[in-house]
């Protein structure tokens, strides 16, 4: 059974929810050559044993690659050679998990889709697993990604019914199963001891900076400005309630220094974490009182922490993860007219509201969170295995 793996996805930056990915990804690979594409080498050969970690590849865009050839940028042309080679030598291409093949970025849908081509090319079998599918923008995006799909995938698990939906809307729906984002299947754990006796209770607020680019939003600097000022006003209540604060960025240079941006306006109040293991990272929500968080897998990361949290949404992520919980009242909608319909800014007496409606509520919050991961977990275990044991990765399927 042991083979030789490729695996391409967003990993080596840091950005903790891509590394969890990777870790249960490997978790489940157990026993098989495993190979990691990478864009930081050196953070993924240093937080992951036990696996073969090669630099991810430039762009695969015919002028780029003349661009480089002519300006002598041996490095960059090297990389794509190994990846070649490696896709020769492996039995499985392996493209996942996360949010790859979306048109919020095109260049992102087209250079995963040009790796697949290749694979192609060598008849190294591919399969796509645990994926995000879309938002689709464009007919030439959404012709490419069947073509490609329908003549170079063998199977697709895909992160939730959404995805398996915008497959389905290109031809594609008898490609794909529906299964887990890979974070579901981490452990649950309730750890509430940090703080207990204190004046002070402690929250985590994961943030990162919206509306930077004038280009893509509407009224873009006016709109930072006012989720600048709305987050100032969530510590203020915060802090005057006897909270104490601590700022949890995700492992990316951008949140980092946001995080230092807002943290700075209360000097000597709030703290930010500013580790870069992705462990140590995640390891913070546990004991807290609650989190108030932007990234999706910092959302789901908190619940498998035993911590609640109110999940500020741009992207639909959050808002079906809530809805599926039937914990609708845990969600901040922050639409931004490109991944979410909508310019209605976060409302401050509407966070304070729901920061007071979950203190109340908490411990009764905390049994739903509880019964519904330990349920999702048992699920995602089902599905994953039965999809690897079809593309002949496991042993015994259901």
């Amino acid at each position: 059974m042991k083979k030789k793996i490729l695996i391409s996805g967003s990993y080596g930056t840091g950005n903790v929810g891509d590394e969890v990915i990777l870790e249960r990804l490997l978790s489940l690979l157990k026993g098989h050559d495993i190979t990691v594409l990478s864009q930081g080498t050196d953070y993924t050969t240093k937080h992951f044993s036990n696996i073969n970690v090669l630099p991810q590849t430039p762009s695969w865009k015919l002028l780029r690659i003349i661009k480089d050839t002519i300006k002598l940028r041996f490095s960059l042309l090297k990389n794509r050679i190994n990846f070649l080679k490696a896709l020769i030598d492996a039995d499985i291409f392996l493209v996942g998990g996360g949010g790859l093949f979306a048109e919020m970025v095109p260049q992102v849908l087209e250079f995963y889709l040009h790796q697949i081509k290749w694979a192609n090319f060598f008849k190294t079998k591919t399969i796509v697993f645990g994926v995000g599918i879309g938002p689709l923008l464009t007919n030439a995006g959404k012709v490419n990604l069947k073509k490609t799909f329908n003549k170079c995938v063998s199977g697709c698990l895909v992160r939730d019914l959404q995805s398996f939906n915008n497959l389905s809307s290109v031809g594609l729906g008898d490609k794909a199963t529906v299964g887990p984002d890979l974070a579901f299947l981490g452990d649950y754990q309730n750890k509430r001891s940090e703080g207990a006796g204190s004046d002070r209770e402690r929250v985590v607020i994961n943030i990162y900076p919206v509306f930077g680019d004038a280009s893509i939003w509407d009224n873009a600097e006016a709109r930072h400005e006012s989720f600048v000022k709305t987050i100032k006003g969530t510590i203020n209540y915060l802090l005057g309630n006897n909270y104490k604060v601590e700022l949890l960025p995700f492992g990316t240079k951008s949140d980092l220094a946001f995080s230092r941006k807002i943290a700075a306006f209360f000097p000597t109040n709030v703290t930010v974490f500013e580790g870069s293991n992705y462990k140590a990272i995640q390891e913070r929500f546990s004991g807290a009182l609650f989190s108030i968080t932007m990234r999706f897998h910092a959302g789901v990361l908190s619940f498998l922490h035993g911590v609640p949290s109110l999940c500020i949404d741009q992207q639909f992520k959050s808002e079906r993860l809530l809805a599926d919980m039937k914990l609708e009242e845990l969600l901040l909608c922050l639409p931004d007219g490109f991944h979410k319909p909508g310019n209605k800014d976060l409302n401050l007496n509407e966070i304070i509201s729901a920061i007071e409606a979950l203190i109340n509520e908490r411990e009764h919050v905390l049994k739903i969170v509880e019964a519904y991961f330990l349920t999702k977990k048992g699920e995602a275990q089902l599905i994953t295995r039965d999809f690897l044991f079809r593309e002949g990765l496991v042993e015994g399927g259901l």
